[in-house]
């Protein structure tokens, strides 16, 4: 099955993930056992990809 969202809540759900910028993929993550440092994961690498601060602490918001 095959997902696509710009939610990282929803997508801490999956088991992989792959972020494309600009048409190409861009990097992969894999989850392990543990959801919360995945979903971690996801915010550092959306980050890294120049997501602008307003959109991850949002979000953060969001889990708590």
């Amino acid at each position: 099955m095959t997902m696509v969202t710009h939610d990282p809540l929803v997508a801490s759900y999956c088991q992989r993930i792959l972020f494309i910028r600009d048409g190409r993929i861009y990097t992969e993550v894999r989850r392990g056992s543990n959801r919360q440092a995945f979903y971690q994961q996801i915010l550092d690498v959306l980050s890294l990809m120049g997501g602008s601060s307003h959109d991850t602490a949002s979000l953060s918001n969001q889990q708590h």
